[in-house]
């Protein structure tokens, strides 16, 4: 187990930062022209720092995170020759664990707020994603807010209006309203009456800011863009109660 937790522990260290990094734009890249290339210079980059502090445990990482859960093993090379030519596979030589109780035991994080089974490809970066959660500095640590998660939306609410800010509750926006292409503010759906602002910031899906907030200006966005935000699956098994 120790070995088993010192090596997802080196995965999560070297692909932590790539969590507050933007993803590289690929229809642009594949492209193969050199002001995409440029764009993506610095996403590309993460993604090289990150390869190289995998290192050795590239293969391993790979197979994590594309594999079922229930198949957490050792990947090593393992050259196969031929007589016409030499290749080199990832083959799996050894399982972490022979006990079934402990497997399912750590299955458990594979699972957890993921419509899916341990057996099912991609739940071994659900395993990876909470081993990364982190407490007070301590990685693979998880903690209970004080008061429930609604303390921490109180604290939030607190410190905006210690600066000012003025807070509006049970009033649901029915459209983000632009006016020459600008955001111009909102409008509330059970007065019709606006709140006029330079800046809007949504806290909801992209799918609900772009779609439906967004509706009547939706001609000022890519047909691609409109594409990408229609396949969003939002799907999920957890619900959360403040």
């Amino acid at each position: 187990y120790p070995h088993y937790e010192r090596w997802m522990n080196n995965i999560a260290k070297a692909i932590d930062p790539l969590i507050d990094t933007a993803p590289p734009n690929l229809p642009q890249l594949l492209e193969w022209k050199w002001a995409g290339i440029k764009d993506n210079m610095s996403q590309i980059m993460a993604l090289s720092q990150t390869m190289w502090k995998l290192g050795k445990d590239f293969p391993s990482f790979f197979e994590l995170v594309s594999a079922p859960a229930s198949k957490i093993s050792i990947c090593l090379l393992k050259p196969l020759c031929t007589t016409d030519c030499a290749c080199i596979l990832f083959h799996i030589v050894e399982r972490w664990f022979l006990s079934e109780p402990l497997r399912a035991t750590l299955a458990v994080d594979a699972i957890i707020g993921a419509v899916m089974s341990p057996h099912s490809a991609g739940s071994g970066y659900v395993l990876l994603h909470h081993v990364m959660g982190e407490l007070e500095g301590h990685r693979n640590s998880w903690g209970y807010v004080e008061g429930g998660m609604g303390s921490v939306s109180a604290a939030i609410a607190a410190a905006a209006q210690s600066y000012g800010a003025e807070i509006v509750t049970n009033s649901e926006v029915s459209e983000i309203m632009v006016e020459d292409g600008k955001v111009a503010g909102v409008r509330l759906k059970d007065d019709d009456s606006e709140i006029r602002a330079s800046v809007v910031l949504s806290n909801a899906t992209p799918k609900v800011t772009f779609l439906e907030l967004l509706n009547k200006a939706s001609g000022n966005f890519t047909s691609d863009f409109m594409k990408q935000l229609k396949s969003y699956d939002y799907s999920s098994q957890v619900t959360k109660i403040n």
